[in-house]
């Protein structure tokens, strides 16, 4: 069942839509509600330059559009997709984008910058008509690329209010491993302070391999500071104003009203 989607799913006519990302937090978002959907993770290496663009969101919607247009070039000929969709998600702290910590101290600095603080959160999501992209003459397909109107993109912005956090607060928090576990498919109940303390007595040497090469994992392929407020991280914040799933990944609201009035299904 399509729960409240039913139109949108009657309008997919057993098409489905590529998530263009291997966020298990995206994924999870989608899978809730029944959506009829597939994920292919997208390769586009995120190294763009974050000064380059005049606003934040702008970062997060290019972010989004790369990784959409890298899937649905690798999926072209496939007739049962209707749409790919990208997303990028970024906090920012007045108009400055928060990047990934690379240390336990650069996280509780950047968590120490955030409390008592209002913060924007930001999703780009950009959505490539499958149908538009292949449909029509060479000249006419020419012409769509350059309107773009193969493609669109919007963005959701969320505030989310931090209360005060004391220091021995962030220290717990940080500790918990969740600030640093939002990049690869690591929840956060597999980083807990008892099951790091059972690995670490068993066999030190791996779990010092393990954390370093979640590390490069991290810096490489997230250059964006998040936390977990479907996790631990919910404790922190004192209230926010917008999509809560926008603060996780995905602004689930408005990318089904997007569907519905854009894509050609």
């Amino acid at each position: 069942t399509c729960n409240m989607l039913g139109p949108l799913c009657s309008l997919l006519g057993g098409r489905r839509v590529v998530l263009a990302s291997g966020s298990p937090r995206r994924r999870q978002i989608l899978e809730n509600i029944g959506f009829p959907f597939e994920v292919i993770p997208s390769t586009f290496e995120e190294n763009l330059d974050k000064t380059a663009f005049s606003h934040p969101w702008q970062y997060a919607v290019e972010n989004a559009k790369l990784k959409a247009k890298e899937v649905a070039c690798r999926i072209k000929d496939r007739k049962d997709i209707a749409a790919v969709i990208g997303a990028d998600t970024v906090v920012v702290l007045g108009k400055k984008i928060l990047e990934k910590p690379l240390s336990v101290e650069k996280a509780t600095e950047m968590l120490r910058s955030l409390s008592g603080q209002t913060h924007t959160v930001y999703t780009g999501v950009c959505i490539v008509n499958m149908k538009k992209r292949g449909e029509g003459s060479v000249q006419a397909e020419i012409q769509r690329k350059k309107e773009g109107t193969e493609h669109f993109c919007f963005h959701e912005a969320t505030e989310v209010t931090f209360a005060e956090l004391s220091l021995d607060v962030l220290e717990s928090y940080v500790a918990s491993g969740e600030p640093l576990d939002k990049a690869g498919a690591y929840p956060s109940k597999s980083f807990t302070s008892l099951n790091v303390l059972v690995q670490w007595e068993r066999c030190p040497w791996l779990f010092v391999c393990l954390f370093v090469c979640l590390l490069v994992f991290v810096c490489c392929f997230n250059t964006s500071f998040s936390y977990g407020i479907q996790g631990l991280g919910a404790t922190l914040v004192k209230r926010i104003e917008g999509d809560y799933f926008n603060v996780v990944g995905l602004p689930l609201h408005r990318l089904c009203v997007e569907l519905l009035n854009n894509v050609d299904l």
